[in-house]
């Protein structure tokens, strides 16, 4: 198993959703690590764990690596935004919102579509 493909306990995947969907949805200003840390507490950990140093630590950690889980995955997304809206004839706004509603979400996806398009008569 690769390092990239460690398991993610429900911690992680909570932050990296979090984070994710705030960066998807446009959301104007950064989510803070006080704020995620607030929200950590009060999901997950409890108010008396999260007084120990090394759990405070621990989380800590875990939102700095759900950032950077983040960052990639939101490089990757821009990138194939741009490639498959030319592909597709459509302007990146509007790609952006088909990603950001999961109606393309792969290759495959885009493929598909642009079939639809041209049965439909929108691409010759």
């Amino acid at each position: 198993m690769k390092k990239s493909e460690k398991k993610l306990n429900k911690i992680d995947k909570y932050l990296t959703a979090r984070l994710y969907n705030h960066k998807v949805r446009r959301i104007k200003g950064p989510l803070r690590n006080e704020t995620l840390m607030n929200e950590i507490r009060h999901h997950y950990v409890g108010e008396e764990r999260m007084k120990i140093a090394k759990v405070q630590y621990q989380m800590l950690r875990s939102v700095n690596t759900a950032r950077v889980r983040v960052h990639t995955k939101w490089t990757r997304f821009c990138r194939n935004r741009k490639t498959w809206a030319k592909v597709l004839h459509l302007d990146e706004n509007q790609m952006h919102e088909l990603m950001a509603r999961e109606l393309i979400t792969c290759k495959k996806d885009v493929k598909r579509q642009l079939t639809i398009f041209r049965i439909a008569g929108h691409l010759n």
